[in-house]
């Protein structure tokens, strides 16, 4: 008894080792490590927690805040009972119908933490990616543990927590689903070898219904996504009951508390696939399976472009990542400073994809081994002898079990990882976990600390886990280290200004999308576009704002915009083919009601009440309350926004080459100002909206400057469009 408390000790501090680990490798994105003391100032909030890592975060925050205090993601419904946000997409607005795990998680966290520690809401939302990121550690660490021991245990709760491609994604201050992913992808892996394993029947269909379970809490966390890998696992049961049938098809002869029996793995595979599909169906209804088929066959095509362009081909998550860099040198290290991520370096480097593949081969040769005969020569020890024969059975179908479920996960998510960078996350869990397996089985056993024998044998197993980890870790820590929020206190200031002096509350804000999202919270205005209305058709409007050499054309579409929305652009899509649409917009757009009526019915052939109810719209009789915000991050953004301000309605236009101003914040020149090309390129760019109104400070009649600010970090000016 006392050896088995023992044993449990050292497990529990082995897994709070793990778990610890996970969060200490993030703590230098919480530090800001790196920076000045001003700069460290200005990326931090007045309650001194740093501002959130990635914009999209924002939107998180403010559906926390309403399901806390209206007890639904928004506090608009339309009349079909359809929740309805407001801020974004103004004025149309868009459904606020999103995945509700991460409030619930947020809120339930964040009650528990006010009663230990009375943390506010903001902080909790800032440092629940490092809980995600331990829990994640802590079911690796189960799982390796029951794979291959402690050690396999520990390499793999490190392997999945560090992976550059998980921390990245789950660090503090990046409030996002990602943090979900690692954790709900093991706790799948886990639950559905722990119904194969199971030796009851009770103990089975209580695995299986926690497997389910979990396939609902990941979709309601990480949206449609989540069941593509569930499904993945689930229907892949046909080619692992095959291979697990064909592996122990020698084990009739064994007693049945060891032996393999193929009506036990089928209808273990059917309880899993079952019960994830009747509460799918029970919680979700049958249109959650519409829009999975209608995703699967979508997620090769997320970033490909039509008619109107497509705002995913801009995002870099999106990329296809390659394979490995085309340094061999970069092959071992988990994270390349200044460069893409590959699929190498986001599941920790060629050093784990070596021990991931020689676990696999462990995992091959123990699931094939033949067990071994025993004819005990004394009747005394028979009992005895067959008592270790059946635990080399059970070794062997376990070996097979974990073998093909992590196999099938991770080929699911090789595949995945085309699609993406962002999805190189799902890789890096059956990464590390078979990569701390095969670590767990080359290291000794039977450790014990009495003996000089049994000492050198935990120092050689040290050495070998943190060989193992060592590369993922320090990547994971660079990472951290050059993490900087997304905003500071220049654009809080902003949006101070606008929340504290817009004279309407319908009051507008129009920028590029990216920061869409914190100027929603932060002003507690609308936004005309945001990361959740990453619309075509609104990226050529602001694109063309931003970039049109007359301001009074810029000045009009948002007036546009703010009136009717894109309500007369669609309509004359309609009408006329996206082309002709644009071409016909941007004639009418400096004329009145009267010339932009006329010219739609004579030259493009428009019926006369149609013209009039389109130039009502495209030229309101009142005009609205729109402040343009110009941040100096957008200048590095400018050959995207050039992009698709020049679009050809084709869908065949390349990306930019270039996709950056050649210029410092502060308009100094960033390239030789005695090269001809480069006085041309500044000629040439001060034409445009964004240039006279950021560099020359230019709103002439259109456009009235109201604040500014710099903090050291970014810049940000804000204009009244007259």
């Amino acid at each position: 008894m006392e050896k088995k408390i023992r044993i449990n000790w050292i497990t529990i501090v082995c897994a709070l080792a793990v778990m610890s680990a996970a969060v200490f490798v993030r703590l230098p994105a919480a530090r800001l490590s790196g920076l000045s003391d001003e700069q460290r100032e200005a990326y931090t909030t007045e309650s001194g927690v740093p501002y959130l890592t990635d914009p999209d975060s924002y939107y998180h925050t403010r559906i926390t805040d309403n399901g806390i205090e209206y007890s639904a993601l928004s506090s608009t419904q339309t009349e079909e009972g359809i929740l309805w946000d407001t801020q974004s997409n103004f004025p149309e607005g868009r459904s606020a119908e999103y995945q509700p795990g991460i409030v619930y998680v947020t809120e339930a966290v964040w009650r528990l933490a006010s009663v230990l520690f009375r943390a506010d809401l903001y902080t909790v939302e800032f440092w629940l990616p490092s809980v995600m990121a331990a829990l994640a550690a802590l079911a690796a660490f189960f799982l390796g543990n029951r794979i291959s021991g402690r050690a396999g245990g520990i390499t793999a709760g490190i392997l999945v927590s560090c992976a550059s491609s998980f921390v990245a994604r789950a660090l503090p201050g990046r409030f996002d689903t990602d943090m979900f992913i690692a954790v709900m992808d093991v706790l799948l892996i886990l639950f559905m070898t722990e119904a194969f394993r199971a030796e009851t029947f009770g103990k089975c269909l209580a695995a299986a219904a926690c497997f389910a379970l979990t396939v609902v809490g990941f979709t309601w966390c990480w949206s449609v996504y989540a069941f593509m890998f569930s499904a993945l696992t689930v229907c892949g049961g046909a080619v692992f009951l095959i291979v697990h049938a064909v592996m122990c098809r020698r084990d009739s002869t064994v007693d049945p508390a060891g032996r393999y029996r193929a009506g036990t793995a089928v209808r273990t595979w059917l309880l899993c696939a079952g019960m994830m599909t009747i509460l799918l169906l029970l919680i979700n209804g049958p249109s959650f399976f519409i829009q999975f088929f209608h995703r699967v066959s979508w997620a090769g095509s997320m970033t490909e472009s039509g008619a109107l362009p497509n705002l995913l081909a801009s995002v870099t998550e999106l990329d296809r990542p390659a394979f490995a860099s085309s340094d061999p040198a970069e092959w071992f290290v988990a994270f390349v400073p200044g460069k893409r991520l590959t699929v190498l370096n986001g599941i920790g480097g060629a050093a784990v994809a070596v021990l991931c593949l020689g676990g696999i081969i462990l995992l091959i040769i123990r699931g094939a081994a033949a067990p071994r005969k025993r004819t005990p020569e004394k009747q005394d020890t028979a009992d005895v002898c067959m008592t270790e024969e059946i635990k080399e059975k059970s070794d062997k179908e376990t070996a097979v079990l974990y073998g093909c479920v992590l196999f099938t996960w991770m080929l699911g998510s090789l595949y995945a990882s085309r699609q993406g960078i962002r999805f190189v996350e799902h890789l890096a869990v059956p990464a590390g976990i078979l990569a701390g397996s095969c670590v767990g089985w080359i290291t000794p056993k039977n450790i014990s600390l009495r003996t000089g024998k049994g000492i050198a044998k935990l120092f050689l197993t040290v050495c070998i886990c943190a060989a193992a980890v060592a590369l993922p870790v320090s990547g994971a820590v660079q990472i951290c280290r050059q993490n900087r929020p997304s905003v500071s206190d220049s654009l809080r200031d902003g949006m101070a200004w606008i929340r504290d002096n817009a004279e309407n509350s319908d009051a507008v804000i129009a920028s590029w999308w990216d920061l869409g999202y914190f100027y929603e919270y932060a002003s507690g205005h609308p936004a005309f576009w945001d990361g959740g209305s990453q619309s075509g058709l609104r990226a050529v409007l602001i694109a063309k704002v931003l970039t049109s050499r007359d301001p009074e054309l810029s000045e009009a579409i948002l007036q546009m915009m703010a009136a009717s929305g894109n309500q007369p652009v669609n309509e004359l899509i309609r009408l006329l083919g996206e082309k002709r649409a644009f071409s016909a917009l941007w004639e009418v757009l400096l004329a009145d009601s009267e010339e932009t009526e006329q010219y739609l019915t004579e030259e493009y052939g428009v019926p006369a009440e149609t013209a009039e109810l389109l130039a009502g719209m495209i030229h309101p009789d009142q005009k609205q309350e729109v402040y343009l915000v110009i941040s100096g991050d957008m200048l590095y953004k400018l050959g995207w926004i050039e992009y698709y301000a020049d679009w050809d309605f084709t869908g065949d236009q390349r990306p930019p080459a270039a996709t950056v101003y050649s210029v410092m914040p502060d308009a100094s020149e960033n390239i030789h100002s005695d090269n001809e090309n480069a006085r041309a390129f500044f000629a040439d760019r001060a034409q445009e909206t964004i240039w006279r109104l950021f560099f020359n400070a230019e709103g002439g009649e259109y456009f009235e400057p109201v604040f500014e600010a710099s903090d050291g970090v970014s810049q940000i000016q804000v204009w009244k469009v007259a």
